[in-house]
């Protein structure tokens, strides 16, 4: 399952290719512009499936592990406020900035990128 995949590569395991499982900077933007869309239509809750589902009819194709891995490292950067509930639900808040945030800020994705660059 999507779950297992995500924790077996959080635990430091190559599955797939980067390209599969490693966010690049477009889909983060992609991302935070939806959420933004979400919270500026005063929704707060995020169930991750159902978001990646979304997502896809909008045309954003971003599986249930990259999406994870973006919510983590905007949460661990402090982009997004992220109350992780149970079951892939999360309420959030936008933290809005004017400064661009670099990426490589962030030990998650740093971990990521540099796991899948020994391929």
């Amino acid at each position: 399952s999507s779950r297992e995949i995500y924790e077996r590569i959080k635990s430091g395991e190559v599955i797939g290719t980067a390209d599969e499982y490693v966010p690049n900077r477009d889909e983060f933007g992609s991302i935070y512009q939806f959420l933004r869309r979400e919270f500026r239509s005063a929704h707060d809750t995020l169930y991750l499936p159902h978001a990646v589902r979304v997502l896809r009819r909008q045309g954003i194709d971003i599986g249930y592990v990259k999406m994870k891995f973006i919510i983590r490292i905007f949460q661990e950067l402090n982009l997004v406020g992220i109350d992780e509930q149970e079951n892939d639900r999360y309420r959030f808040s936008i933290t809005y900035t004017k400064n661009k945030t670099s990426l490589d800020k962030s030990n998650i994705y740093r971990r990521l990128k540099s796991q899948y660059s020994k391929q």
